[in-house]
């Protein structure tokens, strides 16, 4: 879960790109935010199982011995 510094960081970068028009208003930068910040957790999550599954494999295929 995402900190507040981290939403705080995401929003400050966020708030930094210049845009052409109205005004964004702050809860909906923060949100976006959160919302970022959510998704890269995922990511790593699904990397992370992935990465897991393949090292498992890997074991499973050592522990069988040379094929042939």
């Amino acid at each position: 879960m995402a900190t507040d510094a981290e939403i705080e960081a995401g929003f400050k970068a966020m708030r930094a790109i210049r845009t052409r028009g109205g005004k964004v208003h702050d809860d909906v930068l923060r949100a976006y935010a959160r919302a970022a910040l959510h998704a890269a957790e995922l990511v790593q999550l699904a990397e992370h199982r992935r990465r897991s599954e393949l090292i498992a494999e890997d074991a499973r295929r050592a522990a069988e011995g040379p094929s042939g």
